[in-house]
């Protein structure tokens, strides 16, 4: 039976650690109120009259500096009288280091000056350009210390500090145990009693760090080498002045602390997931565990290590850590639950616990197999779209994280694999059945453990052949097993609607009807195509709705009145058809689409009754010019303009709708050109047609261009339209060869 399923059959074990770590916190009869004394502290830094008054054994003070005779040499401060008791003494200093060279200091403590405790070692951590004590020497109550300090290769001492701290008047344990409450984060595991701050009398005004945040990915256990004594209150009270004050960390440095009897105290202020300062260069992103006592070689109590497992198994279940799997934290891979000394070269959490840690995660993880589902699955992100065309088969981006104790097997060597799926639901809220070749079942990466995350790139999505709003889940499956669903874990939901496809097809034709071949025409913010040597194009698949239809040649140059677009109104399961025509780049006429009136235009009219005049009746853009001549009168407009000096095939082209023209009215163009007048007699139609004629003219010649409208004698007034009105290089020639950007103009549109 695997690990994973094996921790199931260990519940009972499980619900007994939990009733007895509960027992072990329970509330005693006690005032709920207790009357707390925040710690304090005094420095004795060591002047040259300090050291001259110690006892020098192969060594000597010289220039501010203690230095060694020999390859090594030891000496010890004179005693030193505390002006008021204490109960834990720190120690700080500077010194040189040569490689190869090494200073210890020990620490003792008297309660009278003349019975001592034995020496205590200080491991020594740089900070700053300076070492400081890693750990705190404890007495009930002391008033008295002395350092030692051994110099070996050379080292030299230019500064030695000692503080002591008295924390006698921190609450009794029976006071501050009935201030402790559970964890108040979101998490499967019940939640440990923890003692907050202000119960084991924090002196929020030693709090200095303003408070940051990172979801934890480790927890990381300490010990603190204090006594770990009957009075760990005082300890953490130590503790804390040590680090906030003497240390200068504006705080204490763990998360929580642990003493002997199992009780858990809050650490640093901020909460759930802020950052402390426990494991240099490792704290973003860990919790820190400090268990109050010395375990090099005792081993911890079964409250402590039952402590640490409920707390480890509570944040590993709000944080989807592991208790027992490994996983890169930073720039090492370490266990998930480690010791300090698996990222710095320090003994802690000292041998005795670090002996400790396998049993440790073994038990965290029984307590959250017991309050975990073996199925679980939490969808952080995915990319599904919200409108789909029958049918349709599209790839979405997943980002998937197992929250179930269960491991899901990718490529299993027996059994069967866990895959990702879905299922559509109609608006009726049954479920819509696909074929299994629509019924796409993704693979994972890897296999996934609890709390590993991964990200599927591609899972494919085909949707229903019927339209509609359709709700699709996302949803887990253990092939043959079951769908992680019907087991109670969320799936990801969402609305889809769902629509017949639109199709729209036509046709890019130049200045003389000619189907372009290689011009470009695209959706913005959409598909484009090219066209064929018939100069026709289509886009299938579509979703129905607005677009916007934009053609152009590839190129850097913009006309001055920008690049028209067309928005078009698709509907499903129908074709649409829009017919277009390319301008010429070098189209000699001013104002062609009459965008600003009738601005570059001369208006000649033979009676008051004749005039033309700007209107909102356009082809395309916004405006047209409007012709108007009453019975047996005439109204003319012209243009005196210059071809190019590029210009290949010169061609006139313009449109014209004449809808209210009638019988008898006659609709000439004129062009003076310098090798005579060439006169077109234009037909008249009631919607708007394409009309084109070459023009006698040579490059850079100038040219006069006259629209004339003349009504019928005896009939009604005589109304024509125009647009569109350009002359510049014909067919091909008058947009490949600029290579530019090109103003397109909708010449038709219809549905079918």
């Amino acid at each position: 039976m695997s690990r994973y399923r094996s921790c199931w059959a260990r519940g009972a074990r499980c619900a007994l650690i939990a009733l007895s770590l509960l027992a072990l916190c329970s509330l005693p009869s006690v005032p709920a109120r207790a009357v707390l004394s925040g710690p304090r502290g005094y420095t004795w830094a060591l002047l040259p009259a300090d050291f001259a008054a110690g006892d020098f054994a192969q060594t000597v003070f010289v220039a501010g500096q203690l230095r060694p005779l020999a390859e090594s040499g030891s000496y010890i401060t004179p005693v030193h009288r505390v002006p008021f008791p204490f109960t834990a003494a720190g120690a700080d200093w500077q010194a040189d280091l040569a490689p190869g060279a090494e200073v210890t200091l020990e620490l003792r403590l008297s309660r009278d000056g003349q019975m001592w405790e034995a020496w205590q070692p200080i491991e020594g951590e740089p900070q700053d350009h300076r070492w400081f004590g890693d750990n705190l020497v404890m007495l009930d109550t002391a008033q008295w210390l002395q350092a030692r300090l051994t110099l070996h290769g050379g080292a030299v001492v230019q500064s030695l500090t000692l503080t002591a701290i008295d924390a006698s008047g921190s609450p009794a344990l029976e006071q501050v145990r009935a201030q402790a409450a559970p964890l108040a984060g979101v998490a499967a595991v019940p939640a440990p009693q923890v003692i907050p701050r202000a119960g084991w009398g924090a002196d929020e005004s030693l709090m200095t760090w303003p408070p940051e945040y990172a979801p934890a990915h480790k927890i990381v256990v300490h010990h603190t080498v204090t006594s770990g004594g009957d009075n760990p209150v005082a300890e953490v009270q130590a503790i804390y002045y040590y680090h906030a004050i003497t240390r200068g960390w504006g705080d204490i440095g763990y998360n929580y602390l642990v003493d002997k009897y199992g009780n858990i105290y809050e650490g640093r202020a901020g909460d759930l997931d802020v950052i402390a300062g426990h494991t240099y260069g490792y704290n973003v992103g860990s919790v820190g565990i400090g268990n109050l006592g010395d375990y090099s070689t005792a081993a911890p109590t079964i409250a402590m290590l039952d402590a640490n497992a409920a707390l480890a198994a509570w944040l590993g279940g709000r944080n989807f850590i592991h208790p027992e799997e490994s996983s890169l934290f930073v720039d090492l891979v370490t266990p998930n639950i480690t010791g300090h000394r698996d990222y710095a070269a320090t003994s802690c959490p000292g041998s005795a616990f670090y002996a400790q840690l396998p049993v440790l995660r073994a038990e965290a993880w029984d307590l959250l197999c017991s309050s975990t589902p073996q199925y679980a699955a939490a969808f952080l992100t995915h990319d599904t779209p919200q409108a789909m065309l029958t049918g349709s088969t599209v790839a979405v981006r997943h980002t998937l994280r197992n929250t179930g104790v269960n491991v899901w097997l990718a490529n299993p060597v027996s059994g069967t694999p866990y895959h990702l799926g879905y299922h559509w639901y109609d608006a009726t809220g049954a479920q819509y059945e696909q074929s299994w070749e629509e019924d796409h079942r993704t693979s994972l990466p890897g296999d996934m453990s609890f709390g590993a995350s991964a990200v599927i790139p591609a899972a494919l999505l085909t949707a229903p052949q019927d339209p509609g709003v359709y709700t699709l889940k996302w949803d887990m499956v253990h092939e043959m097993v079951t769908w992680f669903a019907t087991q109670g874990s969320p799936t990801s939901d969402i609305q889809i609607t769902v629509t017949y496809p639109a199709t729209l097809t036509g046709t890019i034709l130049d200045n003389r009807s000619l189907g372009i071949s290689g011009a470009r025409v695209a959706l913005v913010d959409g598909p484009g195509a090219a066209t064929g040597t018939d100069g026709n194009y289509i886009f299938a698949g579509l979703f129905p709705g607005a677009v916007t239809l934009q053609a152009y040649e590839p190129g850097s140059l913009h006309f001055s009145n920008g690049d028209p677009l067309h928005d078009l109104a698709l509907r499903g399961g129908e074709i649409s058809e829009a017919v277009l025509v390319l301008l010429p780049f070098d189209n000699a006429v001013r104002n062609w689409g009459f965008e600003t009136g009738l601005t570059d235009w001369v208006v000649t009219a033979s009676a008051p009754g004749s005039f033309a005049r700007a209107s909102a009746f356009a082809h395309t853009g916004r405006g047209s010019v409007e012709l108007t001549a009453p019975a047996g009168q005439q109204v003319e407009l012209q243009q005196a303009l210059r071809l190019s000096a590029d210009a290949v095939l010169p061609t006139l082209s313009l449109l014209v709708a004449a809808p209210e023209t009638a019988a008898g009215a006659v609709l000439s163009v004129l062009v003076a050109a310098p090798g005579g007048v060439t006169v077109h007699t234009l037909p008249l139609n009631t919607d708007w047609r394409h009309w084109w004629a070459e023009v006698a003219a040579a490059p850079g010649d100038p040219v006069t261009l006259t629209v004339r409208l003349q009504s019928g004698v005896g009939s009604v007034p005589a109304t024509v339209f125009l647009d569109e009105v350009t002359l510049g290089s014909g067919g091909a020639h008058g947009w490949r060869y600029q290579r530019g950007y090109l103003p397109l103009a909708l010449r038709e549109w219809r549905q079918e």
